[in-house]
């Protein structure tokens, strides 16, 4: 492994852990402890973390919302690169003039943003994203529920939405992840994304999870569902090669940026 691709991993280790040690960094990427101090030192530099005695602190001089400016977290702007590139390759892969569904968040959100010059019918559960595509000339659809105020945006749920579902039929579902693992599948924060999950896999014909690598080997609050729940995975090319294997074994299609 290169240097440069070192850096980026420990990037991404970083914005996920916040605080780390040399010696935590040079048993995870096999590398001295000298190589460590080193690329810490060009992280430093580049305003991405403040080293502290035996490990560095994540810089976050901003909370990651819709009113950040990446330019005042290196973590966010890091995670943005990330997730724009994947978004890209989301909205190339949306191939029918039916209805399809964008799931609520930043990934959501940057999928929005890559559709603007086209004329699809979108179902959303996120304002946000609603608000950002009712300014081209998609057509948007929010089924009805209760609105809730996330931690970076509003998202419409409850008993409601999920009959509303019910009377739809999504051609294709790009939904958002919060945690990927081998050993423990698809984990989000919510509860209550479980049964919209379930919900949403009955009523589409193709699920299209998306996330960024800062996901991957990660367990959130909940598991929800096995790998094989996604019939598409689309993510950055850092994807490990242990899940690379598992989704051609069990016939999940694989996109990278």
């Amino acid at each position: 492994m290169n240097r440069r691709m070192r850096l980026n991993q420990i990037k991404e280790y970083i914005a996920d852990k916040k605080r780390v040690k040399v010696a935590e960094l040079s048993e995870r990427f096999n590398v001295s402890n000298i190589s460590i101090r080193q690329d810490l030192s060009i992280l430093e530099n580049e305003g991405f973390l403040v080293r502290s005695h035996g490990g560095a602190v994540l810089v976050e001089r901003a909370a990651v919302s819709a009113d950040t400016r990446p330019a005042d977290n290196p973590a966010l702007a890091f995670r943005l690169e990330k997730l724009r590139s994947i978004a890209e390759v989301a909205a190339n892969y949306i191939n029918t003039d039916a209805w399809i569904f964008i799931s609520t968040g930043l990934t959501g959100q940057e999928i929005a943003k890559k559709i603007m010059d086209r004329k699809l019918n979108v179902v959303t559960s996120g304002l946000n994203i609603a608000i950002l595509l009712a300014k081209s000339e998609n057509t948007v659809m929010i089924p009805g529920g209760i609105v809730f105020k996330r931690q970076n945006d509003h998202t419409v749920a409850g008993d409601w939405y999920l009959r509303a579902l019910s009377e739809l039929s999504i051609a294709q579902v790009f939904l958002s992840i919060s945690g990927v693992s081998l050993e423990t599948g698809f984990s989000v924060e919510n509860p209550g994304e479980f049964l919209y999950m379930e919900k949403l896999k009955e009523i589409s014909r193709e699920i299209i999870v998306v996330f960024d690598s800062t996901k991957i080997n990660e367990r959130a609050f909940m598991s929800v569902a096995d790998l094989t729940y996604a019939d598409t995975v689309i993510t950055n090319k850092e994807l490990p090669d242990a899940y690379r294997v598992y989704f051609r074994e069990h016939g999940i299609k694989l996109l990278t940026d």
